[in-house]
């Protein structure tokens, strides 16, 4: 490899690293649980409304599915990093606040180890935290109220490493190997203009555990027609928490024990895609995957939980693949669609998501790397019983280069 890949190889980590932790998210419903959940896949399925269980890896990387990586070709080393920035308008009861967000949010890896065998590896996003919320409290015993503000950061980041195996020429499966950590923060903050002394309470939850999912992809090709079928599968599984919570009052720390053993689950998942592909020109995916959230609970009367769906359509053409074409007939047009039935029940009300997405593929020079940028418009939440609707505007950056690898030269 190049030693220019290895130095912008270096300054991707560099980047990643040093925005590890920044702002991904500023939803309110993140206060819940282990966060807000991010959408799965890289930049081609978030242009495809997250849509690609059935697609095989190839000119770029599909992680919805750990068999996938099988379609990554023999020669091929493929790296993809991705970045975003979002608007997002909340409203309540009328009342309107717009945010912007941004960050880098994952890099991955992808190459055969042999004629049977491929592998991935990466680090992505499981969740993310952001809130700020003010609130009043009153006195015990008193009528007297007093200011309360509530922030929270961190999330959950996932550090997988896949394997696919090709046990026929049709069929392939795959595994995730996952590390799953972070830390979920919150601080509350009192304070009033009468005899109560200002108070902090900072409470870090710092969340670990190891995850492996399972994924399989068969297909079928006639001619220049390719039909596939994906599932996937991620058994239920408990996040181990460890707790420090402090007091700060009158300038005073006082060290805290945190009573209630609460539980961050990762629900039980199922995933089944169905894909189209005719040659490298278009390809048509269509996935369903249930999410088993009814075993998860909150410590709050208001909040319950359910079992929730995903539906997800997307759609990638491009006009032509020679390799003497140029301009707009080399470049992939995508679009799709989501529908996210809600596993959190708040005042007896479902916090839904769906969206659209559009995107653009621009391969770079050399034919074989693509820029990928994408553009996904959707609402989350409800206004009804006070609740709070989010619509927003999200912008997708992703790269993926594709080297090559393992190549012998000929010299005469």
């Amino acid at each position: 490899m190049k030693l220019k890949n290895h130095i912008l190889i270096s300054l991707i980590l560099t980047l990643f690293t040093i925005s590890a932790n920044g702002q991904i998210t500023s939803s309110p419903y993140s206060m819940f649980g282990a966060g807000t959940i991010e959408a799965p896949g890289f930049g081609t399925n978030q242009a495809m409304g997250g849509a690609g269980i059935a697609l095989p890896s190839g000119t770029f990387l599909n992680s919805l599915n750990p068999a996938s990586y099988s379609g990554i070709d023999s020669l091929s080393f493929l790296y993809e990093f991705g970045a975003f920035m979002k608007y997002t308008n909340y409203n309540s009861s009328g009342s309107n606040q717009d945010r912007i967000d941004g960050n880098f949010n994952y890099i991955a890896f992808g190459f055969r180890v042999n004629s049977w065998w491929a592998s991935s590896l990466g680090i992505i996003p499981y969740s993310s935290v952001g809130y700020t919320i003010d609130t009043q409290g009153t006195i015990e015993g008193t009528r007297t109220t007093y200011n309360r503000n509530f922030t929270g950061s961190g999330g959950i980041n996932k550090f997988y490493i896949a394997n696919a195996f090709h046990l026929t020429k049709n069929l392939s499966i795959g595994v995730n190997t996952s590390f799953l950590f972070g830390s979920i923060n919150q601080v509350e903050t009192g304070s009033d203009n009468l005899s109560l002394s200002d108070y902090t309470v900072t409470t870090k939850k710092y969340i670990r555990n190891l995850y492996a999912d399972f994924g399989l992809q068969y297909a079928i090709e006639k001619g220049k027609n390719r039909y596939s079928l994906g599932l996937t599968y991620g058994p239920e599984v408990n996040l181990v928490a460890s707790y420090d919570l402090t007091l700060v009052y009158n300038s005073t720390t006082y060290p805290l024990t945190y009573s209630t053993d609460q539980k961050y689950l990762m629900p039980g998942q199922y995933g089944v895609g169905l894909a189209f592909q005719r040659g490298y020109r278009f390809s048509a995916a269509l996935d369903y995957t249930l999410s088993k959230w009814s075993s998860a609970s909150f410590n709050n009367s208001d909040i319950r939980t359910q079992d929730n769906s995903r539906y997800s359509l997307g759609l990638d053409y491009t006009p032509r693949t020679s390799l003497i074409d140029r301009g707009f007939k080399k470049m992939h047009y995508r679009l799709g669609g989501f529908y996210t039935g809600s596993y959190m029940i708040i005042d007896n009300q479902p916090i839904n998501s769906m969206g659209m997405t559009f995107g653009i593929g621009i391969p770079l020079r050399n034919n074989r790397s693509m820029l990928n940028i994408s553009l996904e418009g959707g609402q989350t939440g409800t206004t009804n019983n006070n609740l709070i609707r989010e619509r927003y505007m999200k912008i997708h950056f992703n790269f993926t280069l594709n080297d090559i690898w393992f190549q012998k030269r000929k010299y005469n």
